[in-house]
């Protein structure tokens, strides 16, 4: 996963209806939607930055890049 929590930053359903759900009452209760996007946007700024979020793939783009031209 991410690493936000359900009900704190992100709302999360096993299934569509669930979900829908989830969406439904954050649509009728502004203050509690106002609440959680503003945790979820401060969560996504602190942990899935682009510079970081970039730095990570490109290590990992290289890992694997040499483990294709290792020898043997």
């Amino acid at each position: 996963g991410i690493g936000a929590q359900p009900e704190r930053h992100i709302a999360v359903g096993d299934g569509v209806e669930e979900f829908a759900a989830h969406t439904v009452s954050l649509l009728l209760d502004p203050a509690r939607r106002e609440v959680m996007g503003r945790a979820g946007r401060e969560f996504v700024r602190q942990h899935h930055r682009w510079d970081t979020e970039l730095d990570r793939l490109e290590a990992e783009l290289l890992e694997v890049a040499g483990a294709i031209h290792a020898p043997g």
